[in-house]
């Protein structure tokens, strides 16, 4: 057998395995089958598994690559949205603006925004989500005048393109 049927072997016995990422018996009956020593057979599986190796790490420096032209475009769209927001704040009119097919206009909503968080009581943490506040709770109880000195309720707006 010369190298590349061995080779072309091994990596058909590579791919056979199962769910669960198991050797199937044919894939080592087919391995026990090559026609090569035992340390031969070693080399050849360890060049198999350097192999992988390098597709792995090849895919995780193209996953990092990836992960940052993502969060470069990420913020590139962040600041178009923040830009067109400032504009359309700056106008006194405030009226949505329509731009060929599409019409950009701001959206009023309100949230909490806590001032102080050491003072928050017990009551509006959110212990299923790793301590944070509830701040559904704090607007309602904002919303029927309960005195929270450490929270207050803020309007924001935020662009819609349609």
């Amino acid at each position: 057998m010369n190298l590349y049927d061995i080779s072309k072997a091994i990596n058909e016995i590579s791919e056979m395995v199962d769910d669960d990422w198991v050797l199937l018996p044919e894939a080592e009956e087919k391995l026990t089958n090559l026609e090569m020593t035992k340390t031969e057979k070693f080399k050849n599986l360890w060049g198999l598994i350097k192999n992988i190796d390098a597709n792995i790490n090849a895919l995780k420096e193209e996953k990092k690559i990836l992960w940052y032209k993502q969060k470069v475009l990420e913020n590139k769209k962040e600041r178009w949205l923040k830009w067109i927001k400032f504009v359309m704040e700056s106008t006194p009119w405030n009226m949505p603006i329509e731009a060929w097919i599409f019409k950009f206009k701001l959206r009023a909503f309100s949230s909490v925004q806590i001032d102080d968080w050491e003072k928050i009581p017990e009551k509006y943490i959110n212990t299923k989500i790793e301590q944070n506040p509830d701040k559904k709770l704090i607007a309602k109880d904002i919303k029927d005048w309960v005195e929270i000195p450490w929270a207050s309720i803020v309007k924001n707006n935020s662009v819609i393109i349609s």
